[in-house]
């Protein structure tokens, strides 16, 4: 098993834990802060792994986006090198459990641009709409899908999928020399039907 590999060279020189973080995350940004059209679009993609050890009161971290079985025993046993000592302890035979899962009806992937947009344009216009004293409108679509194992040497093996969505909304009013600001930032641990759940251009109104 190449992930008790990797603990095992991690805790060679001492460590009494050991910790495996690997992540694949994908998230996307539609943003509008003019009065013309959306004019930010942007998708970002996170994918590594980090690994932590700990000797007593001691921890050294460090990560890598290299998952091979090379690359992830060069990190562990570049990490381990901070350390000297002999071996304590051997990672013990993993547990697998379920963690955290949150299961979107709608994720972003299956949603298209379009009704995107539709929904920051609406949002967008609601708030500007709200009153003439409005000077500047900004507002961002966000969806992430974050996909983790994370694996220790104390047999722990867990999977989450932690899916996101948010809205942000931030608008400028100014009147008789005074500049006011305000946010609205609604959200959830969901995908895209959370927007059929409220009523977003209601609570900027």
């Amino acid at each position: 098993n190449l992930a008790k590999r990797v603990l095992n060279a991690a805790l060679a020189t001492g460590g009494d834990f050991a910790e495996l973080f690997l992540e694949d995350t994908t998230s996307n940004t539609l943003a509008r802060d003019s009065l013309d059209a959306i004019n930010n679009a942007v998708s970002t993609v996170t994918y590594g792994a980090g690994l932590r050890i700990l000797k007593g009161l001691q921890s050294v971290y460090g990560y890598t986006n290299d998952l091979s079985k090379d690359g992830l025993l060069k990190l562990a046993e570049t990490l381990a090198c901070r350390y000297e000592g002999r071996r304590v302890c051997k990672a013990k035979d993993f547990v697998e459990e379920e963690g955290v899962q949150h299961k979107a009806l709608r994720y972003g992937k299956d949603v298209s641009k379009s009704e995107k947009k539709k929904i920051v344009n609406g949002a967008y216009k609601a708030c500007k709409s709200t009153s003439k004293y409005i000077t500047q409108v900004s507002v961002s679509l966000q969806d992430t899908v974050q996909n983790v194992v994370i694996i220790n040497s104390d047999g722990k093996w867990v999977k989450d999928q932690r899916v996101r969505v948010r809205l942000g909304i931030s608008a400028v009013a100014f009147k008789d020399g005074v500049l006011e600001t305000a946010f609205e930032g609604p959200g959830a641990q969901k995908g895209f039907e959370f927007f059929d759940e409220i009523d977003y251009k209601g609570k900027l109104l």
